[in-house]
């Protein structure tokens, strides 16, 4: 199980190689390196799981860290490449993203001082109405290592509360559409034949949008 890791946090401007190296070194690097080891190991005895805790930012952006945001990112990609790698082997790579949970990295988010504003505005946001505690991931711990998962691989269980499901939700009923569909974010209109792009910050209120009369394509047969 892949899950050490630092978070520093500073503004975009101050937020150097000082602070990045150290983060992507030991939050990412550290992870390649331990499944690099173990990959010896499991492969001749053709069996094994290798778990890495990713992150919501695995698949969001994230104020105040870019290497966070980064190296989450990069470990749902490794978590990705060697469930690719190991699968004809018996091995078993995936990676569980864990929301807002009450530890002492997320102190600075407003975690465990439940009057900080930056507490509550999380925890309204969280259709589980709590910050998540760390044995909210046992069950998925334990199901990933699990025989019961034996076919489950190069996947990342979220573990969140429902965090990502309202951002979703947040689209909902926007320019009258109801659900997320393609043509909700970027598709054809078929009545006007024109192609319409709406895009939406992270509470749902539309940033821009735009609508573009498409173009009649002629296609030239090729000799071959």
């Amino acid at each position: 199980v892949n899950c050490a890791g630092i978070c520093k946090i500073a503004d975009v401007l101050d937020f150097g190689r000082e602070e990045w190296d150290p983060m992507i070194a030991i939050n990412l690097t550290g992870a390649f390196d331990l499944s690099h080891a173990v990959a010896k190991y499991m492969i001749p005895q053709k069996s094994g799981r290798i778990i890495n805790i990713c992150s919501l930012f695995s698949f969001l952006g994230g104020l105040g860290s870019p290497a966070y945001a980064a190296m989450k990112a990069g470990l749902m990609g490794l978590t990705k490449a060697y469930a690719d790698e190991l699968g004809k082997y018996g091995i078993t790579v995936n990676g569980i993203a864990p929301g807002y949970f009450q530890t002492a990295m997320t102190a600075k988010t407003g975690s465990g001082n439940e009057e900080d504003p930056k507490f509550i505005k999380i925890k309204e946001h969280i259709p589980a109405d709590r910050w998540g505690e760390r044995q909210d991931l046992m069950g998925a711990m334990v199901f990933l290592a699990s025989k019961a998962a034996d076919y489950v691989n190069g996947t990342l269980l979220v573990v969140d509360g429902g965090y990502l499901v309202k951002i979703i939700s947040r689209f909902k009923g926007k320019t009258g559409v109801s659900n997320m569909s393609k043509k909700y974010l970027m598709g054809i209109d078929e009545g006007s034949q024109s192609a319409k792009i709406t895009i939406f910050d992270t509470v749902g209120s539309i940033v821009c949008e735009a609508r573009e009369p498409l173009r009649h394509m002629t296609f030239q047969s090729l000799d071959m």
